[in-house]
């Protein structure tokens, strides 16, 4: 797979597909909070996808289900590993446990600090292209960033 990282599993056409994300994906929307699904942060040497990006604050949210995690309810290394890359670009993650998402009413204080999250970078979310053979929707509410 390493020499087709076009041809990996994790990006098949159904994979990008929850019901938990979605929901989350629409309640953000809702409350005209631009996004980026499955965001390739470009790392070099991986292949791997943000399932809710704010690129403009280099935050990350990542909605996980049980597979996820391991017996005692930990997130499996190969998750903690790959949040650590993030967290060492600079971006901040959120390990968000799918139930959460059936839960969107008490994520006010949540949606409060990715509003009120400082711009860390210029990232245009009209202009941006994913990566060839990527079919990734931009949502774009708005021209400015979200202060």
């Amino acid at each position: 797979m390493a020499e087709n990282p076009d041809k990996h599993p994790w990006r098949s056409k159904t994979k990008f597909k929850s019901v938990p994300c979605e929901k989350a994906k629409e309640f953000l929307r809702s409350l005209g909070i631009s996004f980026i699904e499955e965001y390739d942060p470009q790392i070099e040497g991986r292949n791997f996808s943000i399932d809710i990006a704010l690129p403009d604050k280099m935050i990350a949210l990542e909605i996980n289900g049980n597979q996820h995690y391991d017996k005692t309810g930990e997130l499996k290394p190969y998750y903690k590993e790959r949040g650590k890359l993030l967290e060492d670009k600079g971006w901040v993650v959120y390990e968000i446990h799918y139930s959460a998402c059936f839960k969107l009413e008490k994520w006010a204080d949540f949606v409060n600090q990715l509003k009120n999250s400082p711009v860390k970078i210029q990232f245009d979310y009209f202009t941006y292209v994913p990566r060839e053979n990527e079919k990734i929707k931009c949502h774009c509410e708005r021209s400015e960033p979200i202060s």
